[in-house]
């Protein structure tokens, strides 16, 4: 069942799991009955053997999720016991610390509206194109770490418009290059 929103009602808390069990202790906290919100992020990688994208969804905030406890009955143990859960984040005498509802809100909505993800949908959702992004003639850092060119200063020629630009690095030629490669300076 699809969640539709952060209970407002509810006193939330961020949870720290065990490593790379993000989603078991999310799975584990909905059957022992508890509110709890993982915070996703979707990214594409491109193969170039098969020349197709392949879309990932990872957790976005890396062994953390929120858990939504309702006022006056925080179970705090109960939270714990379940597997995958390591403890609840709280202040220097390990008391819990609940964050507000509106900023586990906030990001809730921010997943919504894509802003945390880094695919071609998500960028076309927040009208991003690479001609805003490198317009022609603008002023660019080459960013590949392990090559002679790192740090070299470039110019704009063109984009595709979807995931490729070419500069002019002068004597050197106008390579395509990844809009990763490549810095705006």
């Amino acid at each position: 069942m699809a969640k539709v929103g952060i209970d407002k009602s509810k006193r939330w808390y961020v949870v720290r799991t065990n490593i790379k069990c993000e989603q078991k202790a999310a799975d584990n906290l909905r059957q022992a009955g508890f509110d709890h919100y993982l915070p996703r992020q979707r990214i594409e990688k491109f193969n170039k053997r098969t020349n197709t994208y392949r879309e990932i969804e990872r957790p976005l905030l890396l062994r953390y999720l929120f858990v939504g406890l309702p006022t006056g009955a925080e179970h705090f143990g109960f939270v714990r016991a379940c597997e995958g859960v390591e403890d609840i984040l709280g202040d220097l005498e390990k008391h819990p610390v609940a964050v507000p509802a509106s900023a586990v809100e906030e990001i809730y909505l921010d997943e919504i509206d894509m802003k945390f993800d880094d695919t071609r949908a998500a960028r076309k959702h927040r009208g991003e194109t690479l001609d805003r992004e490198f317009p022609r003639g603008a002023k660019v850092f080459v960013n590949r770490l392990n090559t002679i060119l790192h740090g070299v200063t470039a110019t704009v020629i063109k984009t595709n418009g979807e995931d490729r630009v070419q500069i002019s690095l002068g004597s050197l030629g106008n390579p395509w290059v990844k809009p990763s490669e490549i810095v705006a300076a």
